[in-house]
């Protein structure tokens, strides 16, 4: 029998509800937030609640394509130089090799396919 790659293996946790009390919390300077779906859960993606209170850093995306969902509140995000407001409803995709940073008053939903693991 021929091993799946890891992103095809079948979810350890499986299929079905994450509750809030089975997230892993993080906190960081400028931002806070939950950790749905981590490096080891066999989904093949990572998802998280972020709740920024001031900014994140620019960083530079390294391996994966990164999902942001603005769910509360307003702010704005640089993607690459381009500034863009963020109001609930908006997503923002950025893929590998682009510079990103993001600030305001906002609860975000963030999903990073492949996995890469939070730093």
């Amino acid at each position: 029998m021929t091993e799946l790659p890891p992103q095809e293996k079948e979810p350890k946790a499986g299929s079905g509800r994450i509750r809030v009390s089975e997230t892993a919390k993080f906190d960081r300077e400028g931002f806070y937030g939950l950790v749905y779906i981590k490096d080891g859960d066999g989904f093949g993606f990572g998802a998280l609640e972020v709740h920024v209170h001031d900014s994140h850093p620019e960083k530079t995306v390294q391996v994966e394509t990164r999902m942001y969902r603005v769910e509360e509140g307003t702010g704005t995000f640089v993607i690459d130089g381009e500034t863009y407001d963020a109001v609930p409803g908006d997503m923002f995709l950025i893929r590998k090799g682009s510079t990103y940073s993001y600030k305001g008053q906002m609860k975000l939903f963030e999903v990073n396919i492949p996995l890469s693991k939070i730093e």
